[in-house]
């Protein structure tokens, strides 16, 4: 051959083995580094986080359809609704231990009271001459006492016609934040009209035009209707007695609104008699005697401003103001 100079062999089986590995040997190179890269794989694989694999929305719907088939065996009576609630471990030490929060002991208004025991007696004995009479006379004593504990007093005629100067200084101011809020307190009703019409004027008809126009509308019809009549029939009580819880709840359900000629407001009975025993008196009294007081039927007639020419009756709308005890 010349020159040329072949190559050893090197039969060496140590050279390619792995060191990681006992009893690995290769033959070559590339046969170890492809055995070391396949090390490096799986020390990656160790490190790495596992992979979650989230499940089918089939695989959902199919263990939700076996939960709601579970709860949903046997009769619907026999499911409980809740779990059993858990029995109290709490020891008697602390209990005794617990915080006792004394209540308030607010003054009580009672000048009401000294009416009871006459309201009582009118109500149980039947045998009082002039009841009802002697009834109404109590019930103007018992408003009268009212109105002197809150200042309540009719405004003359004299003190009624102001100057315009006067009046125009104390009209509503919607801009005013704290006149605002105090009108909205007392009533609500009455803060919203004057906010969406400030500037309210007075019906300029004479009072006599009024009266008429108003007695004309109101009077009863002049044709007579013959109705049938009634046979006597032993029908049950349309309404049992009153009793003061009922009274209260729905006193605390009525707004503060205009009151009526005796001046007295809602505000002054939930002051004066917060749980209705007075209350509940003089309505059982209304119930025996299937009457009520003739001051009662009396009221105050406002007018208020529709659209159209305020010179026209047609364009004001009456609103009746009446007790609001005859209206509780």
């Amino acid at each position: 051959m010349g020159n040329l100079i072949l190559p050893t062999i090197i039969n060496d089986d140590n050279v390619w083995e792995c060191h990681l590995c006992e009893n690995f040997s290769a033959t070559s190179e590339l046969g170890k580094n492809n055995h070391l890269a396949a090390h490096r794989k799986e020390e990656i694989k160790k490190r790495a986080l596992p992979l979650i694999i989230p499940p089918s929305t089939k695989l959902l719907k199919k263990k939700r359809f076996h939960k709601i088939r579970s709860n949903s065996d046997g009769y619907p009576g026999d499911i409980p609704l809740a779990m059993p609630l858990q029995e109290d471990t709490t020891s008697s030490s602390q209990e005794n231990q617990r915080i006792v929060h004394h209540k308030i002991d607010v003054e009580r208004i009672a000048i009401l009271d000294s009416f009871a025991e006459p309201l009582d007696a009118i109500f149980e004995v039947d045998d009082i001459d002039d009841a009802f009479p002697k009834f109404e006379k109590l019930l103007a004593d018992l408003s009268s006492v009212i109105q002197e504990h809150f200042h309540l007093s009719k405004t003359n005629s004299s003190q009624s016609k102001k100057p315009a100067a006067s009046a125009a200084s104390k009209a509503f101011d919607p801009l005013n934040a704290q006149a605002v809020q105090k009108l909205y307190k007392w009533n609500r009703r009455r803060c919203i009209r004057n906010i969406v019409n400030p500037n309210f004027s007075r019906c300029p008809v004479p009072k006599e035009d009024i009266f008429n126009y108003f007695k004309t509308s109101w009077a009863p019809p002049k044709s007579n209707y013959n109705l049938p009549l009634v046979p006597n029939l032993d029908l049950p009580p349309v309404i049992d007695l009153m009793s003061p819880e009922t009274i209260a709840s729905c006193l605390q359900g009525c707004e503060n609104s205009a009151p009526g000629p005796d001046l007295i407001t809602y505000h002054h009975w939930k002051a004066c008699d917060p749980r209705c025993f007075i209350l509940s008196k003089v309505f059982n009294i209304c119930l025996k005697f299937k009457l009520i007081p003739a001051e009662w039927k009396t009221s105050h007639c406002i007018l208020l401003p529709k659209k159209g020419d305020p010179a026209l009756l047609e364009n004001w709308r009456p609103i009746t103001l009446s007790n609001t005890i005859y209206k509780l």
